[in-house]
């Protein structure tokens, strides 16, 4: 079967060629991302696209720019179905059609369409023969994360392989206002192809991290800046973040704005980190979960997105049940009076009782009343209305805050303040999720 994109390539300005492969179905993937590496060496990216309904995945690519700035696209692409090897493809060199972006393409000269398909071909079977022996490097990506107040280290802090180094806030941070605060440079190892894919692939291996330092820190933590990447063979990524790190002296005058105690969850992150790395799978998995709706929860509190605090509850409810075994089914038979028997089985105990029962003996007597009513509240009368009923009582459409309101009797008097609320949820819920991953490291030792 032809593909569609041919349509668009033969034309009068454009040189086709079909290209015989030979990637198996296990390479596919890492053969698109050589290809990609390798076109970066002698061209820029202008187009990448995958169509799902036809197989079809293409790239173009913009080189020898004349004295005019116009220059030839590079195209090459082939189908790609998932565990179908790929046995052939085209490549074409022109100025028409799918090559058509903006009016500073222009048409190859005769000896120059030549240099530049032989050039395709010769990349092309490069790549096909990286891919089919597996062929990846380690890379040291350095990301900038931020966060309204994170915990920051007194110096380099290392987590397995990933390194942490506190960095200033920008030059011009007094001017951007308030909440532009030192941040953190992490180090993240990743496998990849060249620094570009590198920098593509970091996404997915620095999440856990992320999420580890939003629960060390009780603040949302994200991604805010690629700062480089360097071949891990280099060996320079840690000096450079060296360079960039701040004074001892400085970070510990900005410990006191920390959500939490800076020295405690400090003291907390190592071995806390080991714990959680020696995890089953499974239960390792359960944590992160966790955590990840933990971290949803802060995300929607701080309103980046809308501030919407039902959902910060249904979140943060989400992350304990996670952690919590789900409620044993009686084994007896339910009688309907009208049906008769069902094949339904009903809960021992209901969610919220299993949830009591887990959470209560990890909190200090005198606090248990305060949180069951608290829990009880903010399950039944805020997370199940929500879920099941789109029901709220938090008036969202109100705004950011949610202070008590003065303006209305039944708000301001009311036992469960919203507010109070959300910052007892955010804390029971952190102190659970590590006193979880102790415990279970514990049982495991």
């Amino acid at each position: 079967m032809i593909p569609n994109f041919l349509e668009n390539l033969k034309q009068g300005a454009n040189v086709t060629e079909e290209v015989k492969a030979n990637i198996p179905a296990s390479a596919t993937l890492l053969f698109a991302r050589h290809t990609e590496a390798l076109l970066r060496e002698i061209a820029s990216h202008d187009r990448t696209s995958w169509r799902d309904e036809e197989d079809a995945y293409w790239m173009i690519f913009n080189c020898n720019a004349d004295e005019h700035g116009s220059y030839v696209g590079l195209f090459v692409g082939w189908v790609m179905k998932q565990d179908t090897a790929i046995e052939k493809m085209w490549i074409a060199v022109g100025a028409e059609g799918l090559f058509w972006n903006c009016d500073r393409y222009r048409g190859a000269k005769k000896d120059e369409a030549e240099s530049l398909l032989s050039r395709l071909r010769s990349l092309i079977e490069l790549a096909s023969q990286k891919a089919r022996d597996g062929v990846l490097y380690s890379f040291d990506v350095v990301t900038k994360v931020d966060a309204s107040q994170p915990v920051l280290p007194l110096g380099a802090l290392r987590l397995g392989e990933s390194l942490l180094v506190p960095v200033p806030r920008e030059a011009e941070a007094d001017k951007l206002g308030w909440g532009h605060n030192p941040h953190l440079a992490v180090l993240t190892k990743v496998s990849a192809v060249d620094k570009k894919d590198a920098e593509q692939a970091v996404g997915k291996n620095i999440f856990e991290l992320l999420l580890f330092w939003t629960l060390i820190s009780g603040s949302y933590c994200h991604p805010a800046k690629l700062l480089f990447s360097s071949k891990s063979s280099e060996q320079d990524a840690e000096k450079r973040m060296m360079d960039l790190s701040m004074a001892k002296a400085d970070i510990e005058r900005f410990h006191p704005y920390s959500k939490v105690n800076s020295n405690t969850a400090l003291e907390l992150a190592g071995p806390l980190w080991e714990h959680l790395q020696h995890l089953p799978p499974e239960a390792k998995t359960k944590v992160l979960s966790s955590i990840a709706a933990y971290r949803s929860a802060l995300g929607v509190q701080r309103g980046l997105h809308h501030f919407v605090p039902t959902l910060a509850v249904v979140a943060y409810i989400a992350a304990l049940e996670s952690l919590i075994a789900q409620p044993f089914k009686c084994e007896g038979d339910v009688t309907c009076s009208e049906c008769g028997p069902l094949a339904l089985k009903h809960d021992k105990a209901g969610h919220m009782r299993t949830i009591l029962h887990a959470l209560l003996p990890t909190v200090d007597a005198e606090s248990r009343p305060g949180i069951e009513r608290m829990l009880k509240h903010a399950y039944q009368e805020l997370r199940s209305a929500y879920v099941h009923s789109a029901q709220t009582e938090w008036r969202e459409f109100a705004g950011a805050y949610l202070w008590q309101d003065i303006t209305d009797a039944d708000e301001f008097w009311r036992e469960e303040r919203p507010f109070v609320t959300l910052i007892r949820l955010d804390t029971v819920v952190r102190d659970f999720i590590i006193f979880e991953v102790l415990h279970d490291a514990k049982l495991l030792a």
